[in-house]
């Protein structure tokens, strides 16, 4: 069966770009452009991979659905989705002049792998494919 990968972000043009890229190696994606469509895209489609943005419904939206994930307790409602990679690709970084690469993996940030935007494609696809394995 394929892998389900789900885009989480507010630019379009980036989710449906992402979109081809997998696809054209035969992922299963599914979209969603807000943090909150995000949340519930989890729940309905239990996906293997999780690309997400930070700035969408505001600065920090996509934090809050990362640390929503990571801090399920057993029993609530997003646990059974707490382990999903997920791989945070943003402009967070160039926006706010905050680093925060390198928080990846930590509590402050609890993501699988991070990426600058704009990301090569092919590394995208490298490092997606990584995580799915």
């Amino acid at each position: 069966m394929d892998k389900k990968i789900l885009i989480i972000d507010d630019d379009e043009d980036f989710v449906a770009i992402t979109k081809t890229i997998f696809e054209s190696k035969s992922y299963q994606c599914v979209t969603a452009y807000s943090a909150k469509e995000g949340l519930q895209k989890i729940k309905k489609e239990n996906p293997d991979l999780i690309i997400v943005d930070v700035m969408m419904e505001d600065m920090t939206a996509g934090f809050r659905l990362v640390n929503t994930l990571r801090t399920a307790e057993e029993g609530s409602e997003y646990h059974p989705y707490s382990k999903i990679p997920l791989l945070m690709v943003t402009v967070f970084e160039e926006v706010t002049k905050i680093d925060i690469q390198k928080k990846a993996g930590t509590t402050l940030l609890p993501v699988d792998e991070f990426m600058r935007k704009p990301v090569k494609p092919r590394e995208l696809l490298a490092k997606a494919e990584k995580m799915l394995a």
